[in-house]
């Protein structure tokens, strides 16, 4: 039944055991192809596997979908997940870019963080600093507007890192002590 398959999905998935869960996800998407939660489920198991070409199918097939579910934030960044694994930073930090304006357009304040803090760290990788450094910032604010410590401690952990990594070693240490007194 769908219900035992989406708990063995998670089951697999809290055991990290990979190539079950994609076998799970897969029948639930087979069966359910309508349902993007299954697709993006589908598509994450893929990555943490190292199947990223597999995400990237599932990806297309979830972008087929009908509106509105075919313009969820989420399949971006699930896109960018998966190119984060081939090392494709630029397609990885293009998807992410999606993923926010779609979640900005639609005022998912959450998701749109959640995507800021990715491009972010992906723009790190591109050497791209400081607009890293106006995402974490942007992303900080998100979370703390919503009232998510976590978010928020997350945020300041990225700023602290690249600002200690720059010639602001004093701000960094400032925003990873803020972090550990949310934390």
């Amino acid at each position: 039944s769908e219900d035992r398959l989406s708990i063995e999905g998670r089951y697999r998935v809290s055991q990290k055991d990979w190539e079950k869960a994609t076998d799970v996800y897969k029948t639930l998407w087979r069966f359910f192809p309508d349902d993007v939660e299954y697709g993006l489920r589908l598509a994450t198991v893929q990555v943490s596997a190292g199947k990223a070409k597999d995400a990237l199918a599932t990806v297309q097939s979830m972008r087929q979908l009908p509106a509105p579910s075919s313009e969820d934030p989420r399949i971006d960044i699930a896109e960018a997940d998966a190119f984060g694994v081939l090392s494709d930073y630029k397609q990885q930090q293009q998807a992410y870019a999606r993923a926010a304006k779609k979640a900005r357009d639609a005022g998912a304040r959450l998701l749109l963080a959640r995507a800021l803090l990715s491009e972010g760290s992906t723009m790190i990788t591109l050497g791209q600093t400081e607009h890293a450094i106006k995402m974490f910032e942007e992303a900080q604010a998100l979370y703390t507007t919503a009232g998510d410590r976590s978010g928020i401690a997350v945020s300041l952990i990225s700023l602290g890192t690249v600002l200690s990594q720059g010639n602001n070693l004093m701000a960094g240490m400032q925003r990873m002590e803020e972090a550990l007194a949310i934390s």
